[in-house]
């Protein structure tokens, strides 16, 4: 939809425009954040969430903010302080998938925006082991300490032997780890025994859809799996591209795959409505037109040769 419907937006080129709305966005959910912040001193909440249903939705509306925040820093270098208001709300989600996308965020901008260096899959591979350090607290929790009763722990096991037991496509759409297999309730958690683990039964199946990558290999074996990833890594390679446009919008689509990419291990990233504003973000950069400022913006002595230039020529043709 974004590719189509916002081809000729122009982003950059209407950043002033673009400004005041988001400033007002981002100062509302700080003014909010701030009472949030008290509640959390005074006992009475252990994150914040404002009037969101999850804090991961709170989390996902500041990466969007500061996307777009970020594709108009260098027309507007002011917006940089609300971009750090937006990783500040993050963090106090106290979400290990938000904090851990905050400094791999961070590590991205300086990589890109002060080194002026593109990001390569070694890169990623750093920033994956990254986030495994800083969330290994979290796995361990849910797959060696909670094993037996992790619902998330379980998906992601089982996931394996159901792609191997229904190879090589898998069990098909609707049957595994996803949330319309819990709606019509699939007999494969019957199957094998995940009826049994807390948040997955057919009564109670609030954790059926905590996870992506299980969804999908379960669901569509080894063979959609491995096509799922090429995908995934295609639309790597078409940020790349974004590389040569402008990097302030690198950053802010490259910010955006890694994040979904670090949310894909805890929630149902790609198939989530949080992704809807992303991907649309994501369509209207890859059609975004380079906008040379140093052109549009020519100095005096350069507009004065020109106007001179003109002006000698008119009069050689008007006196030959």
């Amino acid at each position: 939809m974004g590719w189509t419907l916002f081809s000729e937006l122009g982003l950059r080129r209407h950043a002033k425009r673009l400004y005041p709305h988001i400033k007002l966005m981002v100062l509302f959910l700080g003014t909010l954040t701030t009472f949030g912040i008290i509640k959390l001193v005074k006992g009475e909440i252990q994150w914040i969430s404002l009037f969101y249903d999850h804090s991961s939705t709170l989390a996902s509306v500041c990466l969007v903010l500061l996307a777009y925040l970020a594709v108009i820093a260098q027309e507007l270098p002011r917006v940089k302080y609300l971009m750090l208001i937006m990783l500040a709300i993050m963090v106090l989600t106290f979400r290990s998938k938000a904090i851990g996308s905050v400094v791999i965020l961070v590590m991205i901008y300086w990589l890109t925006v002060k080194k002026k260096k593109k990001i390569k899959v070694k890169t990623l591979c750093v920033s994956a082991v990254l986030a495994v350090i800083i969330g290994w607290e979290k796995i361990t929790f849910y797959f060696v300490t909670l094993y037996d009763s992790s619902a998330r722990a379980r998906l992601y096991v089982t996931a394996f032997q159901v792609a191997k037991d229904h190879f090589p496509f898998g069990s098909g759409f609707g049957t595994y780890g996803s949330h319309y297999s819990g709606v019509y309730y699939s007999p494969l958690y019957s199957k094998y025994d995940l009826n049994l683990i807390y948040g997955l039964s057919e009564s109670s199946h609030s954790y059926i859809s905590d996870t992506f990558w299980p969804a999908i290999l379960g669901q569509t074996g080894f063979i959609g799996c491995t096509a799922y990833m090429i995908m995934v890594f295609w639309l790597f390679l078409k940020i790349q591209k974004i590389w040569k446009i402008n990097k302030y919008q690198y950053f802010s689509a490259i910010g955006m795959f890694v994040y979904i990419l670090i949310a894909s291990t805890s929630e149902s990233a790609f198939f989530h409505p949080n992704l809807m504003p992303m991907a649309m973000l994501l369509g209207v950069l890859f059609r975004e037109k380079p906008v040379n400022f140093e052109v549009q913006n020519i100095g005096i002595k350069d507009l004065s040769k020109t106007c001179q230039k003109n002006k000698n020529k008119a009069i050689v043709e008007k006196f030959p």
